[in-house]
């Protein structure tokens, strides 16, 4: 219904990249998911975790270690967190790639 004013966030540095946000709608609204490759260059996808409404990131998973770019966020059940995302060998644009993650891998 409506936003509070924006931020930036310099515990989620991006390199000008669609990143991804989603949380869970049963109840844990302070739990936040945000998605992103590296600062600088579009490597190393990673999804971070955030348990008190997106002020602190103190969990992270690294996904992709090579070139990676866009990415997408679902969470299919309670335990699984899935990340559509571009990815490649030499280039962030060779492809397109979907990992499903156990939420508790998330460390």
């Amino acid at each position: 219904e409506s936003w509070s004013d924006a931020r930036i966030d310099s515990l989620l540095p991006d390199p000008a990249c669609q990143g991804a946000v989603c949380s869970p709608a049963d109840g844990h609204a302070k739990m936040v998911y945000f998605s992103n490759p590296s600062a600088g260059k579009r490597l190393n996808m990673t999804i971070h975790a955030s348990d008190d409404d997106g002020q602190h990131w103190p969990r992270a998973y690294h996904v992709y270690s090579g070139p990676s770019a866009y990415s997408d966020l679902v969470l299919p059940d309670r335990r699984h967190i899935g990340i559509l995302f571009e990815a490649g060998v030499a280039r962030s644009n060779e492809g397109i790639a979907f990992r499903i993650i156990d939420i508790d891998d998330i460390k």
